[in-house]
């Protein structure tokens, strides 16, 4: 399957890995197209979309066309999806699942389909958790036989699975402390220990902090790289203590002698906002800090904090403590930004 301009190239394998519980997914209000290589010229009849756990995230209405060069193309079939059954060949009616869609048409040579939403499900992204193509039996009287996907719950499907998730969102811990529990479960010490020793490869910092913002959250700690001119990279680490309701934001101010500047941002926006850790969670996220051009040579102090926008109340560090803590101290010159040893 290949995919354009929707979502990265990766997400294009999770619909052919036999896994019901991974998916691709396009972008709400978008209009992807899937173009699917069948590898030669084959006869087909018909697609099968499962949709998982994303029963709500099926087409309204999709448009199939078929090539047998990939370049010219033709009409296969305007699909509008209504009731959802469709006749056996013993003249019974089935009702197709709500976790499926199928479109089919009259069986015609090609090896190259292209399936272009037209319509989705209002409020709803466009979503495949598996794709299937339907050929045609070669015994007329062969009863029609949705197809068979792997068991999401077996060994080798979480497994790689979570390998997938850890490689596909490696800003958070959260897979890879899975694998690690499994393996312990499984009793595969060897590669729990593995696991354990690539968790504290990317989810330890350089300059440890360990501050507690109320109850809810801590600040690890940070690591700093330069960039070109008055620009660096900070890369903040942080440990959700408990489930949250709250959409948490941080704040970081800057704070020279004659001049301050800030820079805020919600904690895992805008896929994985604080609402949506769980305890135990690390999420590293990177800010490119740019010192503004009006802004002095000299030192800056950073101070950051947390706080609710919703509420614009600030998480306090520790019991009934201050709102900010001290992190750290740049240098700033006409052509470079720096962190101070203090």
């Amino acid at each position: 399957a290949q995919e354009f301009s929707v979502s990265p190239k990766q997400a294009c394998a999770a619909l052919l890995d036999g896994d019901p519980w991974t998916y691709w997914s396009a972008e709400q209000g978008s209009a992807p197209a899937l173009t699917v290589d069948l590898g030669a010229e084959r006869t087909v009849s018909g697609v099968y979309l499962a949709l998982g756990e994303r029963k709500k995230d099926g087409f309204q209405r999709l448009r199939i066309d078929a090539s047998n060069d990939g370049e010219r193309w033709s009409r296969v079939k305007d699909a509008q999806w209504g009731f959802p059954a469709r006749f056996r060949p013993d003249g019974q009616v089935r009702v197709v699942p709500d976790d499926a869609q199928m479109v089919l048409f009259p069986p015609r040579a090609a090896r190259w389909l292209r399936l272009a939403l037209v319509a989705a499900n209002p409020g709803s992204h466009w979503s495949i958790a598996e794709l299937a193509v339907f050929g045609v039996a070669p015994v007329t009287d062969m009863v029609f036989a949705d197809p068979v996907f792997d068991d999401p719950m077996s060994r080798p499907v979480r497994e790689r699975r979570l390998w997938r998730e850890s490689e596909r969102d490696p800003a958070t811990n959260r897979p890879l402390r899975a694998l690690e529990r499994l393996y312990a479960a499984w009793g595969d010490h060897r590669r729990a220990s593995e696991v354990a020793a690539l968790l504290a490869d990317r989810f330890t910092p350089r300059t440890l902090v360990q501050c507690r913002f109320g109850r809810d959250l801590e600040l690890i700690g940070y690591d700093v790289a330069p960039r070109e001119r008055r620009a660096l990279d900070i890369t903040y680490y942080w440990r959700a203590e408990r489930t949250m309701r709250s959409v948490y934001a941080m704040t970081g101010h800057f704070v020279g002698q004659s001049f301050r500047f800030q820079d805020d941002y919600v904690l895992g926006a805008p896929a994985r906002t604080t609402s949506s850790w769980q305890p135990g969670d690390v999420f590293k996220e990177t800010r490119i800090v740019q010192i503004p051009d009006q802004a002095p040579d000299g030192s800056y102090v950073l101070e950051v904090g947390v706080w609710n926008p919703e509420t614009r109340e600030h998480l306090r560090l520790g019991w009934r403590g201050r709102e900010k803590q001290r992190l750290l101290r740049l240098a700033a010159s006409a052509t470079e930004a720096r962190v101070e040893t203090e």
